[in-house]
Parts: structure tokens; C-alpha cells; sequence
């Protein structure tokens, strides 16, 4: 008791002592991830699979979201109502994350009973070495430090994996417990498995090692059948609620796209192309950037690694054949299109859909090859070694993890990172201005702007997604090699708007209000020329009715409303008003002479939005065509539905009233994906909570049982 109102004391004078030191708003990480801005309005919108001013909504990218971000957003959102500052919630989730990494991995190696009772002291040097190892000092560079929850816990998932496993065999109750404790874990560190390359590389995993249990009889068919299975439901049940909406757009928007496979394509071969084996073993498998510490630690680490396969081949221990195996098939693909392996591997990444969906693999595998080496090396040395063998693997063990605690400790360099006020009052300028959405120049193509501080190899990060919620375009660069229609009329528009010449009909059809200038950028990354033409162009344009500067950051255009256009509309003499439930759903009352009319809907066209009368019938059946009508080139990239009035009315009279020439009616435009994501967030939750009543249940009998 007395030691946990120590350990109290001490973090609340902490979380004291850095609240007075910090006057920052928000912090990064020296990675690519920003910490969110504001937590309550982000945890609300997140909850949809159509968020329009991210990566122009598509439903992969916003679903993903859903996982990656809600258990995170929940963390933020319960610390900021308690008034701790983002640069303490920022420690703190760093904290938690390393010390879950140390205790997860002290719970799987002490139920291994891999240390002898001369070797305790190994038995809290291996843990602290695993959650202080080189691929976690390396990944904060990378960026997506959430991403680090994964292995944290997975110590703790891979443990109770190996008692279904066991249990599959003779307890089948006991592997059904275990089974569920494993989906509520995988459901918490939900923040890695939303990407779809990891969730596949975690179930390849599972399922690689259950074969590879069979192949070495360490298991039956019986424990193989039910341990598949089992493993299968888990992960389903686990991710199905972000999954099914990504699932539903695959084949327009997927990592199988041309865009897809031309950038994904490439960096495999970028990521990898440093990864020598020494690097890749030690948990650094883009290169260590010269830093001699590093050098020092891979040298103990592959010391620490020679020791344990000589000890084992000295007392002829089987513990390791699985884990090597592991390591061995966890290199070559992480290797990947590089010699030695680069024909088999090319070969494989055609015919196997995993591959295809995997960006980078070194930093989605290497994390893999870091816990088998570890715990491989830990089930040899925690057995009885000679004295001095003894005291050179802990002196070993003692100087790895100083170095590593060090660099860690000084490679977290948490940036405080004061976005400008212009930011905020830029937004909040626009929304009291009606804006609807805005053409946003330069192009900022895969590049990022300068705010006096530099992260991960790039001169800040683009945080506009988060400020600006309403929907933006930017015209694309050379980054961008496949442009559909949408992208076509954008850049259309910022041409003109370069070359002075009207863009009046474009704002229309693309539903733009304001034209935003970025000043704020590194100018290499943009032609400042042409923007010096587009400013001189637009301050002279009968089109512009007004313009507002918001200090050294951005000029605000507010286009003419004649230029103006509304969101949704119809052609003809129709009459359509509607209202937003949400950013997913609108209700619209139309009223129209005209027996037939086109309905227009200025999003990116894309087979989520459907067109419906509230029905049951109509949602599934898709009562109204949708269109791609070429006649009206600026508007092709739209939705547009062809609606039969006449028809409709006179099969719906509950639906739609026609009297006098007139057609009323209440009909909804509703993004699909949102309602698959309704049913299985339903039946996610379900399942969760049987498993928490089932474990609940089943320890409850067994300790009135004991």
C-alpha cells in the first residue's frame, strides 16, 4: 500500500510539474501521426465512413479511421474533460504503451516457466530489453507511434493464443474463455489492425504458426480444426465493425487499384531496400542512420542471439524451431523485392492478395522478428548456465538495455507544436461565411508545409483534414499519375484561375464558395510564380466578391454567388430542399411540374450514395437509376439520379402526393457503407459483451467450483 501512494505522489507531482512547464497547445511525435486537435468534435465525426475532407471521403480511408483512431480519441477525450494538457496525455500514452510492453512480457515469459530461480533477474531484463528494443527506438521515426500498442500487448495475445491451443485438445470450455478474453485484447489495440495490412499479417500470423504446430505434431487435427476456427471468429468478430463498410467499396477504391499498386508497388521496393539481415534482426530494418549506439546494440543483440543457439545445441533444446521458423519466413518478406529473394517474392506479391495489401513490410513484420528472437533467446538463457556464461549474458543483458532506454529516452523527442491562431480564425472565417467547399492552392501533392520545426525527414504535417472539416480540393501534382473526372474539373479550375481566365461555370458545378491561397510553404514545393499570377488574377476578377488575409498563412477569396451552386439540385423546373441529419444521410423535399427529372448530388460519384424513399424495399432494391450523364461534362463526376415521377407516384401514393400537374415527394440520399457499418457496430457490440458475460460467468463458477 505504502508503495502505490509513493508511486501516486510522484505522478501526480509529475503531471503538476509538467503542466506549468507547458504552454503548447498541441504536441507530435516524431513521427507522422499528429495528436488530434480537438478530441470531442473528432470522436463525434469519426463515427461515420464518409468524411468528405479526408482523402475526398472514400469510404477505405474514413472506415479505417473508425478503428484507428476510437480507442485512441477515447483515451484523449476522457484526459482533456479532466483538464490534463496534450502534452501530458501525450507522455502518459507513451508511458502506458512502453510499460504494458514490459509487463505483457513479463506475464508470457513467466507462464512459459522458462527461468530458473537463479535466474529472476532475467526474468525482468528480457521483459524491460523487449519493451525498450530496438524496433521500438527505430518506429518513432517511421511515425504511428499508436501503432506500437501492437506489440505491447501482444505478448499477453500471443500467451493466451497458445492455451487455445492447449485447451483445444481436452478443455474445450477453457479455450472458449480463452478465446474470448483474446477478442476483447484485439479489439482494444483496434488502432493497428484498422490498417488491412497488418490485420493480414497478425491472421497469417496465427494461422502460419497453427500449421506450423502441425507440421512439427506438436498438435492433432482436432486442435488444429477448433483452433482455426476459433483464431478466425476472433478476428473477425474483433474488426467486422470497421471492416464491413472498407469491404463494401473494395472493388471501386482498394489497395487493388491501379493508384494503388503503382504506389504500393513502389515503396515496397523503397522501404526494403535497406533492410540487410543484420538489420532486420536486430529490429532496425530501414538502416540505423549511422548512430554508433545502435551499432553497439546490434553487436549485444546478435551476441545475445550466438549465446542462445550454442547453449541450445550444447543441452539439445527443441524450444526455439518454431520461432526460428517464424524469423526465417518473417525476413523474406521482409526483404522483399530485393535480392536474394526478389524473383520469388515478386512472383508471390501477383498471386497472393495479402502482399498486395501490405505497403510496408518491414515495419509491419519486423516487430514479428523482434518478439520470436527475444522470447527464443529467453527460453535458452533462463535455464541454468555456467557462472561465467551467466555473468557475461547478464552484464549482456544489463548494457543493451541501458543503451536502449537511453536512445529511446532521448529519441522521443516530442515536438511542441503551436499551430497558428490564423489557422483557427481562417476556419472559423469561413464557416461564418457559408462556405460550402474550397479549391485550396498550391497543390500540395504527398508534400508538406514548414512550421519552424522538423519531423519525420519533412518540414511538419498537413493538419488541414483535422482544422477544416468542411470538404476541400486541391489540384493534383505529378504525385498523382491516375486522375478521374473530379480531379480533371479541379485542375481545370486552377488552371484558369492561373492563366486569368473565367472558372465562374467550374465553382458552380464543383459546388466551391471560396478560393483558399496557402502562403505558408516551402517554396520548392510548389511553382510560387504561378501563385503570384493566381493572387494578381483573382484581385482583378469580377468574380471575386471579397478578400481577407489571415497573417503570413492564407488569403481567403470569396467567390461571387452567382458562381455558386447548392449541394443538391435537380434539372428542369424541379424544386428540391433537403436537410443534414448527418454527413452521411440527407432528407430532401422535392416539388417539380416535370413527370421526369435528374437529381444532382455535387460529391464525387461513388456507389455508396444511394437514392431512397426511407423504405426498407427501396434501400435494397435501388429503386432509381443512377446516371453518369456525359452530356453535362462539368457535372459527370457528381451523382446524379434519373427519378420517374410519374412512375414513382403512381406506385407509392402513401409516398408521394400528385395532384394539379405537381409531383411532391420526401425522398433520402444515404451512403450505404454508414448502414453496413450501423449493423456491424451492432453486431461487434453483441458479441463483445457475450464474451465479457461468458469470461465473467465462467470464472465466477470456477472460483465458487475451487
Amino acid at each position: 500500500m505504502k508503495k502505490l501512494v509513493v508511486i501516486l505522489l510522484i505522478f501526480i507531482t509529475l503531471i503538476v510539474y509538467i503542466q506549468k512547464i507547458s504552454p503548447y497547445q498541441n504536441v507530435a511525435s516524431e513521427g507522422d501521426y499528429i495528436s488530434i486537435l480537438d478530441p470531442a468534435k473528432t470522436l463525434v465525426s469519426n463515427f461515420f465512413v464518409y468524411r468528405s475532407n479526408i482523402n475526398n471521403g472514400y469510404v477505405d480511408n474514413a472506415a479505417s479511421l473508425l478503428g484507428i483512431n476510437s480507442s485512441y480519441l477515447l483515451y484523449e477525450y476522457i484526459f482533456s474533460s479532466l483538464g490534463i494538457n496534450q502534452l501530458v496525455r501525450t507522455y502518459l500514452l507513451i508511458s502506458l504503451i512502453y510499460f504494458c510492453s514490459f509487463f505483457n512480457m513479463y506475464v508470457y515469459l513467466k507462464q512459459k516457466q522458462y527461468f530458473e530461480k537463479d535466474s529472476k533477474l532475467r526474468l525482468l531484463l528480457i521483459p524491460a530489453l523487449y519493451s525498450f528494443s530496438p524496433y521500438f527506438i527505430n518506429f518513432f521515426a517511421p511515425g504511428h507511434f499508436l501503432f506500437l500498442i501492437l506489440p505491447a500487448l501482444f505478448p499477453l495475445i500471443q500467451l493466451l493464443f497458445e492455451k487455445i491451443i492447449t485447451d483445444s485438445g481436452h478443455d474445450i470450455y477453457a479455450a472458449l474463455r480463452y478465446a474470448a478474453l483474446m477478442t476483447l485484447l484485439i479489439a482494444f489495440i483496434c488502432a493497428p489492425f484498422s490498417n488491412v495490412g497488418v490485420l493480414s499479417v497478425f491472421y497469417a500470423l496465427m494461422i502460419g504458426q497453427l500449421i506450423l504446430h502441425f507440421i512439427f505434431k506438436k498438435i492433432n487435427q482436432k486442435q488444429f480444426a477448433i483452433s482455426f476456427f476459433l483464431i478466425s471468429i476472433t478476428i473477425f468478430i474483433s474488426n467486422i465493425w470497421w471492416l464491413a463498410p472498407y469491404a463494401t467499396t473494395m472493388g471501386d477504391i482498394s489497395a487493388m487499384g491501379e493508384q494503388s499498386r503503382v504506389t504500393i508497388g513502389g515503396s515496397i521496393g523503397t522501404a526494403t531496400i535497406n533492410s540487410s539481415l543484420i538489420n532486420i534482426i536486430t529490429g532496425f530494418p530501414e538502416g540505423t542512420a549511422g548512430n554508433p549506439l545502435f551499432t553497439v546494440l546490434q553487436t549485444i543483440f546478435l551476441s545475445l542471439l550466438l549465446l542462445s543457439f550454442i547453449s541450445a545445441q550444447k543441452k539439445k533444446l527443441s524450444t526455439t524451431i518454431i520461432p526460428i521458423f517464424i524469423i526465417i519466413i518473417t525476413i523474406f518478406f521482409t526483404k522483399g523485392p530485393n535480392p536474394p529473394f526478389g524473383n520469388v517474392f515478386d512472383f508471390l506479391y501477383e498471386k497472393i492478395l495479402i502482399l498486395q495489401i501490405i505497403r510496408r513490410p518491414a515495419s509491419k513484420l519486423y516487430w514479428i522478428i523482434i518478439f520470436f528472437s527475444i522470447t527464443s533467446f529467453a527460453a535458452i538463457l533462463g535455464k541454468n548456465q555456467k557462472k561465467l556464461l551467466s555473468v557475461l549474458i547478464n552484464a549482456l543483458l544489463i548494457l543493451s538495455l541501458t543503451i536502449s532506454c537511453y536512445a529511446t529516452v532521448s529519441g522521443i523527442k516530442l515536438t511542441p507544436f503551436n499551430i497558428p491562431q490564423s489557422y483557427y480564425q481562417a476556419n472559423q472565417y469561413l464557416l461564418n461565411d457559408g462556405v460550402s467547399k474550397i479549391l485550396l492552392l498550391p497543390d500540395l501533392g504527398g508534400l508538406h508545409p514548414e512550421y519552424n520545426a522538423q519531423l519525420n525527414y519533412h518540414k511538419g504535417i498537413d493538419f488541414l483534414g483535422q482544422i477544416w472539416e468542411f470538404k476541400k480540393y486541391i489540384p493534383s501534382s505529378t504525385f498523382w499519375t491516375i486522375e478521374d473526372s473530379e480531379r480533371v474539373i479541379v485542375n481545370t479550375m486552377a488552371k484558369n484561375i492561373y492563366e486569368g481566365k473565367n472558372f465562374c461555370d467550374l465553382s458552380e458545378a464543383l459546388n466551391i464558395s471560396h478560393i483558399v491561397i496557402r502562403k505558408d510553404l516551402l517554396s520548392t514545393n510548389y511553382n510560387a510564380e504561378l501563385l503570384y499570377l493566381a493572387d494578381s488574377g483573382l484581385r482583378q476578377s469580377e468574380d471575386i466578391t471579397n478578400i481577407k488575409e489571415f497573417g503570413s498563412n492564407f488569403v481567403i477569396y470569396q467567390i461571387a454567388k452567382k458562381c455558386n451552386s447548392k449541394l443538391i439540385s435537380t434539372t428542369g423546373d424541379g424544386l428540391v430542399t433537403y436537410k443534414k441529419i448527418n454527413s452521411t444521410k440527407f432528407e430532401l423535399a422535392i416539388s417539380t411540374s416535370s413527370a421526369q427529372i435528374n437529381l444532382i448530388f455535387r460529391e464525387k460519384n461513388d456507389n455508396g450514395w444511394i437514392l431512397h424513399d426511407g423504405s426498407l424495399n427501396s434501400l435494397v432494391k435501388h429503386k432509381f437509376t443512377k446516371l453518369r450523364e456525359e452530356g453535362l461534362s462539368n457535372l459527370s463526376y457528381a451523382n446524379l439520379w434519373n427519378i420517374n415521377l410519374a412512375e414513382f407516384c403512381s406506385e407509392n401514393t402513401s409516398k408521394c402526393k400528385a395532384k394539379d400537374g405537381t409531383y411532391e415527394t420526401k425522398l433520402y440520399i444515404e451512403y450505404q457503407p454508414q448502414i453496413v457499418h450501423y449493423i456491424a457496430l451492432s453486431f461487434s457490440t453483441a458479441s463483445l459483451l457475450l464474451c465479457i458475460i461468458y469470461v465473467t460467468t465462467y470464472q465466477y463458477k470456477l472460483k465458487r467450483k475451487t
